[in-house]
Parts: structure tokens; sequence; C-alpha cells
């Protein structure tokens, strides 16, 4: 019965959903079950069930949790020291009010070859905005083209 609870809301994910399952994850057989109906894993639930936890102001260390798996799973995909990879890591570490953390990771982002006009509308970089390092930062990639 739970497979086919799980197959059916997975099917239509809320964020309800991703926060009922939390009391299963301590379940050793969670993972196997969850692996026996095809649920994968993807940067972009796990990205929005951080943000859940981070816009509700709940549990900050869940919302890191969830970010982290993210971008472990960039990581996967790309290669630990992939541009995205550290990109990413940014955006949450600057989430998190993380300053410092961010504008490293930004830095080590480009220094790979990160040079996407994203650094300049990513909302979740705002919180650095105004920062003269993330200026200095963000100024050495090309902003945006403005169109008409």
């Amino acid at each position: 019965m739970l497979r086919g609870v799980i197959q059916q809301r997975w099917r239509a994910p809320g964020i309800h959903f991703h926060l009922e399952l939390d009391s299963l994850r301590a379940d050793p057989e969670f993972e196997e079950l969850v692996d026996r109906v095809g649920i994968e894993a993807s940067k972009p639930r796990y990205w929005s069930v951080a943000r859940h936890y981070l816009d509700n102001e709940e549990d900050l260390s869940q919302a890191r949790i969830y970010f982290e798996r993210a971008v472990a799973l960039i990581e996967e995909e790309f290669g630990e020291d992939a541009p995205e990879v550290h990109y990413h890591r940014a955006l949450y570490q600057a989430l998190l009010n993380e300053r410092s953390e961010a504008l490293q990771s930004l830095e080590r982002a480009i220094e790979l070859g990160f040079d996407d006009e994203r650094i300049h509308l990513d909302v979740e970089l705002d919180s650095l905005r105004g920062d003269p390092e993330f200026e200095a930062v963000a100024a050495r990639i090309a902003p945006p083209a403005l169109s008409y």
C-alpha cells in the first residue's frame, strides 16, 4: 500500500509530500523502497524542499541538508570541481546568509570557468548585492544584454 501511495503522490509532488516523507527517512527500508518504485532524486526536488524550510523559517539545518543534496547531484553529474557545483553552493550559502562562504564559492566557480550571466539575475544572490566584494566578483562576468 505504501508503494502505491508514494508512486501516486510522487507523480504530482507537492512540498507537503516531501515533508510527509521526512518521517520515513529514518527507516532503513525507505531508500530501498524508493529505489524499487522508481523515485528519482533530483536537484529541483531537493532545492524546492530546502526553499520550503528556508521560506517558512523552519529548521535551517534541514534546509542545508537538502541544499547539499542538490549540490551533491550536480557533483555526481559534472564532477566535484565543476564551476556549477561551486556556483550552486554559493547560491545556497547566500540564502543562508553565509556571505563569506558564498563569496568564496563564487570566486572558486569563476576560477574554474563559470561565466554565466545568471550571477547578475539569480535572486538567491540578492543578499550579496551591494556588497563591494560581490560586485567586484560579479563584474568579472558580462551582464545580460538588454533587449527591447
